[in-house]
């Protein structure tokens, strides 16, 4: 699979967390006209009907806007879906056994903390790492800290692209200019917002300013 690296300027990670009241769909839609250029469903804690509902609707939005669709952790769901593909952590099925289970034009991303696990994702066959976490995150899943030096350290010895994770916003991510890292993935960072397009357009063009 060859991903094209402006794909991963701007990532967007659905959470329900962040709605300010707005269903996931109409949410992430604004986020789409905002300028997010990837989108993963990461949505753990819901009933299946209601999931699905979701995941289908705003894959449909994702084709509109031409904007890779990927699902978190669940090759079935997937595979059922035909999405663009699945991003794994560090728990989950290794990107070797997804790539021959989705095949070889899916997308296939790994969540990474450290230089040896990155190792392990490229070797593996992982298409990008999205690294972290960066900054305090509600919405990260094991919220463990990591140094400016360590996403540098990963990104020196990737050869596939990285993006940084984990509490980046509009406030902070010039911090990371330096650091090897092509674009920034996000959830509360526009999703926390009374307007989610505004917000991801202000972040969008300060990702291009950076990396574009």
């Amino acid at each position: 699979m060859q991903l094209e690296q402006k794909k991963l300027l701007l990532y967007v990670i659905t959470s329900r967390e962040y709605l300010r009241g707005k269903s996931l769909p109409d949410a992430i839609e604004q986020a789409l006209k905002g300028g997010a250029t990837m989108v993963r469903f990461r949505e753990k804690n819901r009933s299946l009907p209601s999931l699905m509902d979701d995941a289908k609707a705003i894959q449909k939005l994702c084709k509109a806007y031409q904007v890779p669709f990927v699902v978190d952790d669940d090759i079935a769901m997937a595979l059922n879906m035909d999405a663009d593909g699945v991003h794994l952590g560090q728990d989950d099925m290794k990107p070797k056994h997804a790539i021959l289970s989705l095949g070889p034009n899916k997308i296939v991303g790994s969540s990474v903390h450290n230089e040896e696990e990155a190792f392990l994702s490229i070797s593996s066959g992982a298409h990008y790492l999205d690294c972290g976490c960066l900054y305090s995150s509600i919405s990260a899943v094991n919220n463990v800290l990591i140094t400016k030096e360590k996403l540098e350290a990963v990104c020196k010895m990737a050869n596939v692209p990285v993006i940084g994770n984990g509490g980046v916003n509009l406030s902070n991510v010039e911090e990371l200019k330096d650091t090897g890292i092509c674009g920034i993935s996000v959830a509360r960072g526009v999703l926390d917002c009374d307007d989610v397009e505004a917000a991801t357009r202000a972040l969008r063009e300060k990702v291009e300013s950076l990396w574009g």
